[in-house]
């Protein structure tokens, strides 16, 4: 009879969805990833687009169709390890490592009219390289990797003005993914809680049940 009871208070899909397998942290981890791969290629999309768009005739044609080659290689690289292993630290940290070796290049595929005036359009590109760690990381991780991005993108300008964009972007998406993870680990805590009730309730309507069954039995073999 243990075994009835048991087979009939085991979890359901639903049960395994909301408490386990498909938890606040796994399905946060997914629409980051989501995320990220909208970030990366449509960064890829607007560069291939704005660059030739900004190229004056100091701008080396090289440097620039060689950057945008490598961006858009690398950013259909990004989008299928994301969709088909998340957003692992390694390929957060090989995005910040090619973003980072693409900022030296600045001078050479942006005017320097442009970078003076703080309208590169390198700088949304060095924006996604610090907004991916915090949606992959905690802070402690993801805010020290949004560090290198703006020292690296501050090292390629003459006059940084969107360094402080990029600190303030970093800190601001780090603090809400915090608040956004609590908020999730809590909402587990209250729903495992309630399943938890549920299942006892199952539990105890199956004992009942077994002792009903054993009675009738029982009784009809007086």
């Amino acid at each position: 009879m243990q075994r009835t009871a048991s087979a009939r208070t085991a979890p359901t899909e639903d049960d395994r969805v909301v408490t386990g397998e498909v938890s606040s942290e796994l399905a946060l981890g997914r629409l980051a990833g989501w995320y990220a791969i909208v970030l990366r290629v449509g960064s890829a999309v607007a560069c291939a687009v704005a660059g030739p768009l900004a190229a004056t005739t100091a701008v080396s044609g090289y440097w620039l169709s060689a950057i945008i080659l490598v961006l858009g290689g690398w950013s259909a690289v990004f989008a299928w390890v994301v969709q088909h292993r998340g957003l692992t630290p390694l390929i957060v940290l090989a995005d910040v490592a090619v973003i980072v070796t693409m900022l030296s290049a600045h001078s050479h595929v942006v005017p320097a009219a442009a970078i003076s005036a703080g309208t590169t359009w390198m700088l949304p590109l060095a924006s996604t390289a610090v907004l991916i760690p915090q949606l992959a990381f905690r802070p402690a991780f993801s805010l020290p990797m949004g560090g290198v991005v703006a020292v690296a993108y501050s090292l390629t300008v003459t006059h940084p003005t969107g360094v402080l964009f990029l600190v303030v972007q970093a800190v601001v998406t780090a603090a809400l993914m915090t608040l956004v993870r609590r908020g999730g680990r809590s909402a587990d805590a209250v729903i495992a809680s309630d399943l938890l009730a549920v299942q006892e309730i199952r539990a105890e309507a199956a004992r009942r049940a077994d002792e009903k069954e054993q009675y009738r039995q029982l009784h009809d073999t007086i």
